[in-house]
């Protein structure tokens, strides 16, 4: 009968073990949807949870500090270094430990952790694209270009690729080119506000002040608050000699952010430049 117990016991303990297994993948997985939906408080909840319930489990310490990452980037760092630590072959690990770096303004070793991570997996798009930030961030666009048209063919259908890479395209000059991608962007998705900025400063940049115009007031409709949305579209308006709306936008751009540097001094530079009426 002992004998009996004793196997029965140690049943127990095995299935409470699978059970513990079951509950921490099963908060893994919600935590991942989480952050999916940009909800990154939530995700940090369930994927602590998945941790303390089994405290091995990499890929929850990985989607952890994607979650932390740009908002508490010492625990993110620290949560990156211990996906690595526990599975040195999880790419996501590498990625989140890059994004991390990519927050510090350390783009050496950040495009060294997305290079990792592409190593890992070759079909990771999302690696490709946060890899051609950090060489743009460096000025190395050309590089910035080819990552971006990777995970462009990799995942066609994402926007914020293709405006990536016409941010790049207008660094080097390209100003056709951008435009075509920020079109594209905005194809995909039509409220993406900061594709309608960026073909906005692509047109001023060709002396194209309506479309410019028409751009920055789409994204200041879809961003209210967008203060370098106001202060470019006063250039535009400046560079019309529309001096009266373009002190107008000057004077919203500081209201929405007096450490607007930029527009104080357009606003200065549009009040001297505006033709003083009467004899």
């Amino acid at each position: 009968m002992k004998k009996i117990a004793l196997l029965l016991t140690a049943a127990l303990v095995f299935s409470t073990v699978s059970l513990y297994a079951q509950s921490a993948q099963t908060r893994l997985d919600k935590g991942k949807r989480l952050f999916e939906q940009g909800d990154y408080e939530d995700a940090i909840t369930e994927l602590s949870e998945a941790i303390r319930l089994d405290p091995r489990l990499a890929e929850a310490y990985a989607y952890r500090a994607r979650s932390y990452a740009g908002e508490n980037n010492d625990q993110a760092l620290s949560d990156a270094n211990r996906a690595i630590q526990l599975n040195p072959l999880l790419s996501v690990g590498y990625y989140a430990r890059g994004n991390v770096y990519s927050y510090k303004n350390d783009y050496d070793r950040a495009i060294a952790d997305f290079t990792e991570a592409i190593r890992l997996d070759p079909e990771f798009a999302w690696a490709y694209n946060n890899r051609g930030y950090a060489y743009d961030e460096k000025g190395d666009y050309g590089r910035a270009i080819a990552d971006y048209t990777e995970a462009i063919r990799l995942e066609p259908q994402t926007a914020m690729v293709y405006m990536n890479r016409g941010v790049s395209y207008g660094q080097k000059g390209g100003y056709d080119l951008a435009i075509a991608d920020f079109t594209e962007a905005i194809r995909l998705d039509p409220e993406l506000t900061d594709a309608y900025y960026n073909r906005g400063n692509a047109y001023s940049y060709m002396n194209e002040y309506d479309r410019a115009i028409a751009d920055y007031t789409e994204a200041i409709r879809l961003e209210p608050q967008y203060s370098e949305a106001y202060n470019n579209r006063g250039v535009a308006y400046a560079d019309k000699y529309d001096y009266d709306r373009a002190i107008a936008d000057f004077e919203t751009a500081v209201r929405l952010d007096p450490d607007n540097s930029n527009a104080w001094e357009n606003l200065k530079a549009a009040r001297q430049s505006k033709p003083q009426g009467g004899i």
